[in-house]
């Protein structure tokens, strides 16, 4: 690079000597076009882009890159949007309250439940299921006969009960500790022996399930009770039709500006159920309150009837019929399909 400028400060001084004589100045000016031609050239090359191979420049450039690596990952970190889930509010979203339930009977009361209820026509258990020595169906139908008497209860109804429950065998044993006719549990016997209940014309007895008459007076006495619960007593202290418990039928009815049973009325819930020829066994239960059996328990037309609620909660247990209502449909109406098939006497087979 000096030799080179050593080079152009001697041509450029002859340049000056020849333009000062007239017979040089076309050459000189040649020279001196070429001169800056020549000078541009140098410059532009002095300016040319540094090699990339040189090892100085690649670790700039490389440092370089590096840089603008981090610059750009640091940018993609802290601005670019991501995929991660987004925080939720602090405050629950407002949720309109369920409306409540709508109920699909009228309440009904709470019976305290207890130690067990008859069940089903029983399935036999073991190979002592049945007993033998089984009554005559006249004996059967005399101790039906007696403790319905004792109970103020129709005789059909007890008749169909019982065929329900064991087909007439006092012999048969389930295997959920049924006994016979009534198929009486032998852990709700003792209870049922022990309810004493005077306003329901109820005392405290001392029946055995293992007999043929113990058996049917037990039955009876639970439907007794049971009939007198839905009724009038109930568990807040009704004495009376006139002066009932509430949630029993009668309390109903009293709400509704009815006697119990209406059948006085000009429009009778209870006479209009008794007079259904689709409901015959109203009309065939012989007793002298058969209308209170067919009205309707809350005093509303197409209501379960009294007969309908006895009948489930001797199968299901009064505690759960007060609670959930009668899921035991089946039962009741096999009962009583029953009734007017013993009215006619086409039962026992």
């Amino acid at each position: 690079m000096a030799a080179l400028r050593l080079f152009l400060a001697n041509l450029w001084s002859r340049l000056r000597t020849a333009l000062r004589q007239p017979r040089g100045r076309a050459g000189a000016i040649i020279a001196a076009i070429l001169l800056l031609g020549l000078c541009a050239g140098l410059l532009a090359l002095n300016q040319r882009a540094p090699r990339q191979d040189d090892p100085l420049i690649a670790r700039a450039a490389n440092q370089a890159l590096a840089a603008t690596a981090t610059l750009d990952a640091t940018s993609t970190n802290t601005i670019a949007p991501t995929n991660t889930a987004k925080p939720r509010p602090t405050t629950k979203p407002v949720v309109a309250p369920k409306p409540p339930p709508i109920p699909t009977k009228p309440p009904q009361p709470t019976a305290t439940t207890p130690a067990g209820v008859p069940t089903a026509t029983p399935t036999p258990c073991g190979p002592n299921a049945y007993q033998g020595n089984n009554p005559t169906q006249a004996q059967i139908r005399a101790a039906l006969q007696s403790a319905a008497s004792a109970y103020g209860l129709p005789v059909n109804l007890l008749y169909a009960v019982a065929w329900q429950e064991s087909k007439w065998h006092q012999d048969v044993y389930s295997c959920d500790g049924g006994i016979g006719l009534m198929q009486i549990q032998y852990y709700t016997a003792p209870w049922l022996n022990q309810q004493s209940v005077s306003v329901c014309g109820l005392g405290a007895t001392n029946y055995d399930a293992q007999t043929l008459q113990g058996n049917a007076n037990l039955g009876a006495k639970f439907l007794k009770w049971l009939s007198c619960f839905y009724s009038y007593w109930g568990n807040n202290g009704g004495t009376s039709v006139s002066n009932p418990g509430a949630y029993t039928a009668a309390w109903y009815y009293k709400n509704a500006g009815l006697p119990f049973p209406d059948s006085a009325s000009a429009t009778s819930l209870c006479k209009a159920v008794y007079n259904d020829p689709q409901q015959p066994w109203y009309a065939a239960l012989p007793s002298a309150n058969t209308t209170t059996w067919s009205c309707p328990f809350s005093a509303a037309s197409g209501d379960a009837t009294l007969l309908d609620i006895t009948i489930s909660a001797y199968n299901e247990g009064p505690g759960n019929v007060s609670q959930y209502g009668i899921n035991n449909w089946w039962y009741v109406s096999q009962v009583e399909a029953n009734i007017p098939r013993f009215a006619a006497g086409t039962l026992p087979s």
